[in-house]
This record gives C-alpha cells, sequence and structure tokens, in this order.
C-alpha cells in the first residue's frame, strides 16, 4: 500500500520527526526525489504523474503544475540540475520525457529515444549522462547517451572499455568521472563490477562573428577543455577536401579568435570549431546529410 506520509531525520539530536501530510501528493512508490538546494522535489512513481514541492523549514508541502508533465512513470531517472529537473525513461513509459522549470512552475516535455528503464542518471554541470537500464524488448541498453538542455542536444557515449551492461545499478558523478557499480545483468544475476567513464568534450555551438567582421566565437562546456579552429574557401566545400582548407588556430583555450584576412572579391571562408580535451576530441559537426565533418588539417 502506498503512502504519503514522511519524516525528517535530525542527525545532531538523532531525532525523526513526522512530516506534514497536508497538501502531500498522493500516496506514491518507485517515485524520484531530489533537493533544489531549499526544498525536496518529488515526482511521479506508481500510477502517478503529480508531485510537489517539501519546505523542510516550514514543514509545508506546495503542489506543482501537472500542465505539459510526462505521462505517469516508475522506474525513471530524475536528474536536478540546479534549476531544473530533467526526467527520462520508465518501465512502460513512452519516449517522450520531461523538463519541469522550478522558478515559474512549468513543463517542457522533449523527445528521448530509445526509451529505457532501471537506468543510472548522473548531472556534470553541464549534461545528463544516461548508462545502462532495460528496454522495451526485454534486453539491456549497450548505448550510453547525454543530454544538454543548454542546447536541448542528445549525442553518445563510448562504449569502449565500458563494464557489462546493466539495470538496477548505481552511478555517481566525482567531478572528473561517471563511476558505475553493482546492479543486474541480462544473465549474469548480481554484479560487483563496475567501471569509470572519463567525460570528453561536448560539441560547440552557436558559432558566430563579431560586429567587427574579423572576430569568431563560439559556446563551449566542460573544464580543461582546448579548441581547433578550421577556415576553408565557401567555393570548396564540403569540410576535409579543399585544397585552400587551413588549420587557422590549435590548442586554443579560449572561445574566440579573430580573423584579419579579407577573402578574394566573389568569394568567402568558411570556419568550424572542435572541442579537445587529454582523453578525447569532439567532432566538427555534421553536414545538412547528418555525414560527419572529418579532417585531417589540425593535428
Amino acid at each position: 500500500m502506498e503512502t504519503n506520509s514522511g519524516g525528517r531525520y535530525n542527525p545532531v539530536s538523532d531525532e525523526w520527526t513526522p512530516t506534514t501530510q497536508v497538501n502531500a501528493p498522493v500516496g506514491r512508490a518507485a517515485h524520484a526525489a531530489s533537493w533544489t538546494g531549499q526544498e525536496m522535489l518529488m515526482w511521479g512513481g506508481w500510477s502517478a504523474h503529480d508531485g510537489g514541492l517539501y519546505d523542510p523549514i516550514m514543514d509545508r508541502w506546495t503542489p506543482i503544475s501537472t500542465v505539459g508533465s510526462p505521462d505517469n512513470r516508475y522506474f525513471f531517472s530524475a536528474t536536478w540540475t540546479g534549476s531544473e529537473l530533467i526526467v527520462v525513461g520508465g518501465q512502460d513509459a513512452d519516449p517522450l520525457g520531461g523538463r519541469y522549470h522550478l522558478a515559474s512552475d512549468s513543463w517542457t516535455p522533449f523527445f528521448h529515444f530509445p526509451p529505457r528503464s532501471g537506468h543510472s542518471a548522473i548531472w556534470t554541470g553541464d549534461e545528463v549522462v544516461l548508462w545502462g537500464g532495460g528496454n522495451l524488448m526485454g534486453g539491456l541498453h549497450e548505448i550510453a547517451q547525454r543530454y544538454s538542455p543548454l542546447r536541448d542536444q542528445w549525442s553518445l557515449v563510448s562504449a569502449a572499455g565500458q563494464p557489462e551492461v546493466r539495470t538496477d545499478h548505481t552511478a555517481v558523478w566525482t567531478g572528473t568521472h561517471m563511476i558505475v557499480g553493482g546492479g543486474e545483468g541480462l544473465y549474469s544475476g548480481a554484479l560487483n563490477t563496475g567501471g569509470r567513464y572519463a567525460m570528453g568534450p561536448t560539441e560547440v555551438f552557436r558559432l558566430r562573428f563579431d560586429s567587427d567582421g574579423q572576430g569568431i566565437a563560439w559556446d563551449s562546456t566542460g573544464a580543461t577543455v582546448l579548441h581547433d579552429v578550421l577556415r576553408g574557401d565557401l567555393g570548396q566545400l564540403p569540410v576535409g577536401f579543399g585544397p585552400a582548407e587551413i588549420c587557422f588556430d590549435s590548442g586554443l583555450s579560449g572561445s574566440s579568435t579573430s580573423d584579419p584576412t579579407e577573402p578574394e572579391p566573389g568569394s568567402g571562408f568558411w570556419y568550424v570549431v572542435r572541442a579537445t580535451t587529454a582523453c578525447d576530441t569532439a567532432t566538427y559537426g555534421f553536414e545538412s546529410s547528418n555525414a560527419e565533418r572529418i579532417s585531417a588539417t589540425c593535428p
């Protein structure tokens, strides 16, 4: 029987205090709870797609909006980013997840495929990383994913060297690595193995010119990231094939550079940027055909 009762534990006095049930969400199990810095945010669970905010100082529940919220689910992930809750997957859930914005008490739906349940999700400070979990066919997910809420964009995580895939495991973020342990394999039962995942660089975004026409800037996330900048002739596309293509700048620690060179009349330059770290190198992005831009011009 699901319940909506709870309690607060004070480690200083080693005492429990019951939490109020006034305006508390209905009873539930297999839900998620996150700490926002001031309140506990609870959402989802068996037969529930509502939630609430609990203020431990005032001992008070405040319902949150259900407009645009995902369908009810359990065994999902709910990751707090510092400003919003990102809900992904869950048993019998469709691939539509949701982002709950605390400041506006509103939901933004987003698409996630393939659906998964019993997976782990951690917040790196820039992205949510999903790993493991089960699929709708009764198997386990071999491929992990990263989600950037800033760009509303999914990317794949390297599977090289990953531990045996599993469900119902734990994952924590250390600031530089995701550490995975325990869980249950498809045929091997409970596992005592694990692995460490080193976060690679994300794709740069919002490449743009300054008003002087010479400065070039972009946005990039993550620590200890360097950047390579390619330049080529607009008449010699796609990237990676033109004889005029050069490595304009390499190993930049900032997110801007400047090019005072003026192209010949009737022509122009294109620029692409990639991020690199000591562990990995991101791409230069993708063509409209979804083919990756590949160039060996920069080391």
